[in-house]
C-alpha cells in the first residue's frame, strides 16, 4: 500500500497543478455531496471489516487501507473550507478508489 499511497498523492499533486493552470473549478455542491457519500462508504468500510474479523475472517491487508482513506477524506474536508476544489476532488477520488479496494 506504501508504494502505492506515494504513487496516489503525487498524481494528486499533478492534478491539482493542471486544473489550477486551467483555471477549472469544480462544482463545491457536487463535492460536499461526494464527501458525505464518502463519510457514509468508509463506516460502511469499518463495519463491514469489523463485522469479518468477528466472524474470524483476516482482514489485516484490508484494515491498512482505512487510515489513507480517512486521511483523504479528511484532507478533501479541509481544501473544501479553503475553497481547493480541484485538491478537494482528486482526493475524493482517491479517497473513493482506496474505498473500493476495502471490499
Amino acid at each position: 500500500m506504501q508504494k502505492g499511497y506515494v504513487g496516489l498523492t503525487k498524481q494528486e499533486n499533478l492534478y491539482e497543478i493542471s486544473a489550477n493552470r486551467q483555471n477549472y473549478v469544480p462544482n463545491r455542491l457536487a463535492l460536499q455531496k461526494k464527501l458525505a457519500s464518502l463519510n457514509l462508504t468508509y463506516s460502511s468500510n469499518e463495519s463491514f471489516l469489523l463485522t469479518q474479523k468477528n466472524k474470524g475472517l483476516d482482514v489485516k491487508t484490508k484494515v491498512v487501507s482505512l487510515s489513507p482513506m480517512q486521511e483523504k477524506l479528511q484532507k478533501a474536508q479541509v481544501e473544501l473550507t479553503k475553497n481547493n476544489f480541484p485538491l478537494a476532488e482528486i482526493l475524493l477520488l482517491s479517497a473513493e478508489f482506496i474505498g473500493k479496494e476495502i471490499k
